[in-house]
């Protein structure tokens, strides 16, 4: 049907729990109508669900599976985040604003974004935590096929832990522009176009004790050392 499938409106706490669901079918054709999930100032426990199959189709960058805008800070939790994403919008998850959701132990795995960052986005002072995901077989077109990052907060992005696999097209899998540095530690990126790139203004992200390999246009592009 039209517009999201669920919605948490502002002031809703981690003790709203949506678990179990199998969450699908957002199609919507303006503002925040192609996410699975839409998170406006809102912070619940998102654990457990198959988030898939939710389309965009506004040419505004929208998150088509999960969306975080406001200060929002939903704990993103254990779920299947798959096969969202189309013609407009972003892919897997949506991070804007002072949003600050906590991100782990997900599979993110063939989502398609028309923008950047096919898996995960996070833009304007988002600040999410990134950790312990399988993120896979995500494209996008532009910078960052399983994630990108340009977020200005003062608190940097974290990029720890995770699996970043086997990505298509000819974006790298991990992309970082202009603002705060991003931290991007322990991690596997392996077997996609290429694995890190720094592009715009500013500091490249902190790398560390990654394991990037078997990318097959490079490792790292613009400023950046591990």
């Amino acid at each position: 049907g039209g517009g999201p499938v669920v919605v948490a409106p502002a002031g809703l706490g981690a003790g709203t729990v949506i678990d179990g669901f199998t969450i699908k079918g957002a199609n919507g054709s303006s503002d925040k109508g192609c996410a699975g999930i839409v998170c406006t100032d809102a912070s619940p426990t998102i654990s457990n669900n198959r988030i898939r199959e939710n389309r965009g189709y506004y040419s505004a960058y929208l998150g088509s599976g999960i969306y975080c805008e406001g200060n929002s800070a939903p704990q993103i939790i254990n779920n299947r985040v798959e096969e969202n994403g189309t013609s407009y919008g972003y892919g897997g998850i949506y991070c804007k604003d002072s949003s600050a959701p906590v991100i782990a132990g997900n599979t993110i795995k063939n989502n398609k974004s028309s923008g950047t960052g096919g898996g995960i986005c996070c833009i304007g002072n988002s600040s999410p935590v990134i950790i312990n995901n399988v993120i896979t077989g995500n494209s996008s077109q532009s910078y960052g096929a399983a994630i990108h990052c340009a977020s200005a907060a003062a608190t940097p992005v974290r990029i720890v832990n995770n699996t970043i696999v086997d990505h298509s097209g000819t974006q790298p899998a991990v992309a970082c522009g202009s603002g705060t540095p991003p931290i991007i530690a322990n991690n596997i990126i392996a077997f996609n176009y290429a694995g890190i790139y720094k592009y715009g203004t500013g500091a490249a992200p902190t790398c560390l004790h990654n394991d990037v390999f078997g990318n097959t246009g490079y490792a790292y592009g613009g400023s950046i050392t591990d």
